[in-house]
C-alpha cells in the first residue's frame, strides 16, 4: 500500500522532485500535517447535497431514511449480500435484485412510476436513484405546496416499494 500511495504522490506531483517538495510541504506545516497529508491521499469523491433532497421536514422519518439509503446505496438488496444465492428480484422475478431494478427497472415499479409522474406532474425520465435525487435538487424547489406534494409522493413511493419488495421476500 505504501508503494502505491509513493507512487500516486509521484505521479500527482509530476515525478520524484514534486513529490519531493510536496513531503516538505506537507512535514513543515506544524499543526496541520497530518490532516494535509489525509487530504491529499484519499480519494476524493464527487461532491454531492443529499441534504436539501432527502432532510425534508415534510417528509416522514421512514420515509427520509429510506430515501437516504437509497441516495448512499446502503439499501439490503441481494447483490449487496454475498451469501444470497437467489439473486433474482421478488417482486418481478425475471432480473437480478439491484437498487437500480427494484426502484427503476422492474416492471412493477416502473408501471407505478408512470402513474405516480402522471399525477404529480414530472415529466422528466427517472432511471436511477442519482438522476431521481438531481432532479429533484434542480427542478422542485421552495416550500410550495405542488413541490412538498412532489417530494412527499416520490417518498412514499420508495418507501412503499421497498416495503413490498421486503414483504414479498421475508413474507
Amino acid at each position: 500500500r505504501l508503494l502505491q500511495l509513493r507512487d500516486q504522490l509521484v505521479q500527482q506531483t509530476g515525478g520524484q522532485g514534486g513529490a519531493n517538495m510536496k513531503f516538505i510541504e506537507l512535514y513543515v506545516a506544524e499543526k496541520q500535517g497530518a490532516a494535509k497529508a489525509y487530504s491529499f491521499f484519499r480519494p476524493k469523491g464527487a461532491a454531492w447535497d443529499w441534504a436539501k433532497v432527502v432532510w425534508k421536514p415534510c417528509l416522514m422519518p421512514k420515509h427520509r431514511l429510506t430515501l437516504w439509503l437509497l441516495a448512499h446505496g446502503r439499501l439490503r438488496t441481494k447483490d449487496r449480500i454475498p451469501y444470497e444465492a437467489n439473486k433474482t428480484c421478488p417482486l418481478c422475478k425475471h432480473a437480478d435484485e439491484t437498487c437500480a431494478n427494484t426502484f427503476f427497472h422492474c416492471p412493477i415499479s416502473m408501471a407505478l412510476w408512470t402513474k405516480v409522474k402522471i399525477w404529480l406532474g414530472i415529466r422528466q425520465e427517472v432511471s436511477t436513484s442519482v438522476r431521481l435525487l438531481r432532479l429533484f435538487r434542480r427542478t422542485y424547489r421552495g416550500n410550495g405546496r405542488l413541490t412538498k406534494a412532489r417530494y412527499w409522493g416520490v417518498s412514499c413511493m420508495i418507501f412503499l416499494l421497498w416495503q413490498a419488495r421486503n414483504r414479498c421476500q421475508y413474507e
